[in-house]
């Protein structure tokens, strides 16, 4: 997605929770929404398309272009600023706690003045919000539990999808600025972390001061905080910090190196330098000049990879180009995917793809399944594609784990498919022994090839349930069942310490976008980087074989 069309859905989105919890019509409230919908989908920058052509998009009227265009030319939307000043920006942030929705933020607003979530927590305690109608101690517990895990969850800092259309603006602006710049993404971010604080960015030019004073023009830039003639420090509207060092070209390697970090990993190179001031265009060179060996960014935080450097024998951890497929994607087939089949092999190809696998959602999820007769009828539609486009797609699909580890269809239908993954989509809240029993159950059937997302997290919005692991990654490897790593930035699961133990364990891993869109298709590098962070080698991982590896890896469960 692109940062402007990403800025004006989030600004929609904005508008139309401010108007519900005014009390506007109903009418008017899904016309907010539906306009967000379509601008975040737009496969184009909003900014280059003409007024015709967005007053033409689906769900915007002529009373939503018209507010788009305002938006375009000043970067504010009447409405929007009428509803900021009648409704505090904290009752909207209540709305995003577990639990809380826009009625019940617009009641406790109106009732009793809660407008942040320290009032919210000092109404629980004093038992005001115990006190009205219809709130009794359930619904006050279940408050309180969702605000607590709120602030744990926002205690970590923004998750990597909140900065994905910033991150890659700012590479944008920097090379509109000056092409021949370098500019690296530091900090977190480049370490792999799940969460940052700030959004880091290292950049080398030889016009720093235009530099600054286009960043400090471009609308990311909504409120700056500092401004030097080597450093900028400002919010984006969305209120993400953004931290840009400006170095030379000829100190560039070290100042990427310093800025991401972490300390200690920093502290020990810099120690073995016999000139910490002399030109360092690139890490390599810093690395070479203290007699290392080149560490990834995701490594950074071992304790024991300085040690493995001086030997020279860090591993060659797996990287995106040694991805060959991907074993888990959605269609329009599925009611929450994007693209159609086609259009999505032919971006998976266009990534350098050999094979993709579409598993399409499967008929228990009721919203968006597929049932059996739509199963014959998709593929009847893949048939073709894949030699049409010179990739194998695969006929697989998305399983849903039932309570008792059951997954949808009879042996029959699942014996047809080439590839299956089977996902916990529902009773997210059951205790971990019942979690664990019903993806235990799921493992041991013959057809159930891959375990995805393992503990339903995601990323910032809820932390997933607990496993017993060791039973898990037990069942795994007696089975033949591959777990897998999910690269989408929401999910990110498993993560960096369950993959060690998956190594450890020698269960089969695969690394997947889980993408319900050409854009997600893309998000492969956030996988990799939790599984560099395991010291996860290529032979771990099953998307890094050729097909005919994967077709005997299914075929060796089912006999």
């Amino acid at each position: 997605m692109f940062w402007y069309n990403h800025e004006l859905s989030r600004t929609f989105e904005d508008l139309a929770r401010r108007a519900q919890i005014a009390g506007e019509s109903v009418f008017r409230t899904r016309a907010y929404e539906k306009a967000a919908v379509t601008i975040r989908l737009l496969s184009e920058d909003i900014t280059a398309m003409d007024r015709e052509a967005i007053a033409a998009l689906p769900g915007v009227g002529a009373a939503t272009a018209e507010k788009i265009d305002q938006w375009l030319r000043t970067g504010i939307i009447d409405e929007l600023e009428t509803y900021r000043a009648q409704i505090p920006d904290g009752v909207v942030i209540l709305t995003n706690i577990p639990g809380l929705g826009v009625k019940t933020a617009a009641r406790l607003h109106r009732e009793l003045g809660i407008d942040s979530l320290q009032t919210l927590a000092d109404a629980i305690t004093d038992g005001r919000i115990a006190s009205l109608p219809r709130m009794g101690k359930k619904s006050v517990d279940k408050l309180a539990d969702g605000l607590r895990a709120y602030l744990a969850l926002r205690a970590n800092g923004f998750p990597t999808f909140d900065g994905l259309t910033l991150e890659a603006h700012i590479h944008q602006v920097v090379h509109a600025l000056d092409p021949d710049a370098q500019v690296t993404t530091v900090g977190d971010w480049r370490r792999g972390k799940l969460y940052f604080k700030v959004l880091e960015f290292t950049v080398a030019s030889d016009v720093i001061p235009t530099l600054i004073k286009g960043i400090v023009l471009d609308r990311a830039c909504a409120d700056l905080l500092t401004a030097e003639d080597d450093f900028l420090l400002f919010k984006s509207p969305a209120g993400i910090p953004v931290a840009i060092t400006l170095t030379t070209p000829a100190r560039y390697g070290i100042d990427v190196l310093t800025t991401t970090g972490p300390d200690a990993h920093v502290s020990t190179v810099m120690d073995r330098l016999s000139d910490p001031n002399a030109p360092y265009p690139t890490e390599a060179a810093v690395y070479e000049a203290a007699g290392l060996q080149p560490v990834k960014p995701t490594l950074r935080e071992r304790s024991d990879i300085l040690d493995l450097a001086a030997e020279g024998t860090i591993p060659d951890v797996v990287t995106v180009a040694d991805l060959v497929g991907d074993l888990h994607g959605h269609s329009t087939w599925s009611g929450d995917g994007l693209n159609s089949l086609i259009e999505m092999a032919t971006r998976a190809k266009d990534n350098g793809l050999e094979y993709w696998a579409a598993t399409d959602h499967a008929e228990d999820l009721a919203i968006n399944g597929l049932s059996p007769e739509q199963v014959l009828a998709r593929r009847k539609e893949l048939a073709g594609i894949g030699d049409s486009l010179g990739i194998t797609i695969l006929d697989g699909s998305e399983l849903n784990i039932g309570m008792s580890g059951e997954v949808d269809y009879n042996p029959e239908i699942l014996a047809a498919f080439d590839w299956t993954v089977a996902s916990v989509h529902n009773n997210l809240e059951a205790d971990p022994g019942i979690q664990t029993d019903r993806i235990l159950t799921a493992i041991t059937n013959p057809f159930v090839n891959c375990i995805g997302h393992l503990r339903g997290r995601k990323v910032g919005q809820r932390p997933g349930f607990e496993v017993e692991l060791a039973a898990i990654l037990e069942a795994c490897r007696e089975t033949g069942t591959a777990l897998e790593i999910n690269a989408h930035p929401v999910r990110l699961d498993i993560d960096a310490p369950i993959i060690e133990a998956a190594i450890k364990a020698r269960v089969t891993l695969t690394i997947s976008c889980d993408a319900h869109d050409l854009a997600s298709l893309g998000y492969a590098r956030f996988g990799v980087w939790q599984a560099q962070r395991a010291l996860a080698l290529p032979a771990h991982i099953l998307n890094c074989q050729p097909i005919e590896a994967v077709r005997a890896f299914v075929n060796a469960k089912r006999r």
